[in-house]
């Protein structure tokens, strides 16, 4: 994890090669952060049903918001994982990317079951994380790649057109 005094904190690379990208196995959805985050959502859950809330003498409830273990693209997954070295190993090795893609495409679907079967509540949209096609600065960078706008993931600013609505 990066931390800086002026922003959130960030993932730093931990995949520095092909073969360790060939090697990566995706953590079940009980296990690392994500199993943290699971013990602290059931902890929050009972703490919830022990606390009591009045409000001008009629009982209230503290309702814990629905479980949510995902919420990035399996790109920027990757990003995370490998660092500004992704965009061209998508170039240079396509079908090692691909399979990469796959095993954490297949990580966040097995995190999404477990989710909905522990919390089956429906979830809205995630928050706080606008993922928006770019351009990226360089001219030879393939045309079709998508990357994240302003996101902190990377430390490079893509040349990219912002477009929204005003309201």
């Amino acid at each position: 994890m990066g931390w800086v005094e002026s922003g959130p904190p960030r993932a730093l690379p931990v995949i520095y090669t092909i073969e360790e990208m060939e090697r990566f196995e995706v953590a079940r959805p009980d296990a690392g952060l994500r199993g943290k985050a699971l013990q602290w959502w059931h902890r929050m859950k009972e703490l919830a049903a022990e606390t009591r809330l009045t409000f001008g003498g009629r009982e209230g409830r503290v309702e814990v918001g629905a479980l949510a273990l995902g919420g990035l693209s399996q790109h920027m997954i990757a990003i995370d994982l490998v660092g500004q070295d992704f965009y061209w190993w998508m170039i240079e090795y396509p079908d090692a990317c691909h399979r990469f893609l796959a095993k954490i495409s297949q990580g966040e679907i097995e995190a999404e079951e477990v989710t909905h079967r522990i919390d089956p509540r429906p979830r809205g949209e995630m928050i706080g994380e606008v993922i928006a096609p770019c351009v990226a600065a360089d001219p030879d960078f393939h045309p079709s790649t998508v990357c994240c706008g302003t996101s902190g993931h990377t430390r490079h600013e893509p040349g990219i057109e912002q477009s929204g609505s005003n309201g």
